[in-house]
């Protein structure tokens, strides 16, 4: 009698998969492979606000930042797909990265409470990482994570401009206005 047990993906496996079914993203967790789901209009409205204050900031330097599409690896079998990331330097790979200074994940109703502590986790992994955004577009707060001396602060933010890394702020009273004025729907 066979047992049913879960197929467990290497890193270098879940790339190759990835591959085959491009254009449909999936995450790694622990050597299992997750399905990602379609988001809701105000929540890549958020993302696109964050871009449109973070890319002229990074415009000529070495910083990169990237929306939604590409993944980062935070250990040898897990890898997600932030909303945002900005990383400073060379690409890991031509299909993931492995050295964000600033993560931004933008909740979703289907993130539960495990999944948010869990990607908190992987992302404070990364010797790389300053910044870790979890930001909740319904309710209008953000939690920031950041790196210090003595190891990760936490805080809350709902309004006006906040530094995420050195010499980049983002104003959320204006990430909110932007979302109310392009948003359709609720």
């Amino acid at each position: 009698m066979s047992e049913d047990r879960p197929v467990l993906l290497t890193w270098d496996e879940y790339v190759r998969f990835e591959e085959v079914y491009e254009g449909r993203r999936h995450e790694l967790l622990r050597g299992r492979v997750r399905p990602m789901a379609g988001a809701s209009e105000r929540h890549d409205l958020t993302v696109q606000a964050l871009y449109d204050q973070v890319r002229p900031h990074l415009r000529g330097t070495p910083g990169r930042v990237f929306v939604q599409n590409r993944k980062i690896r935070t250990s040898r079998d897990t890898g997600y797909y932030p909303d945002l990331l900005i990383r400073c330097g060379d690409a890991a790979d031509r299909l993931f990265e492995d050295d964000a200074r600033v993560v931004v994940e933008v909740l979703s109703p289907s993130n539960d409470p495990l999944d948010v502590t869990e990607r908190l986790y992987a992302y404070q992994g990364l010797p790389s990482c300053e910044t870790i955004l979890f930001v909740d577009h319904r309710q209008r707060h953000v939690t920031v994570h950041r790196r210090t001396e003595n190891g990760w602060t936490e805080a809350r933010v709902s309004e006006g401009a906040r530094r995420i890394m050195d010499g980049l702020s983002i104003d959320w009273t204006q990430v909110w206005a932007d979302v109310d004025v392009d948003a359709s729907t609720q």
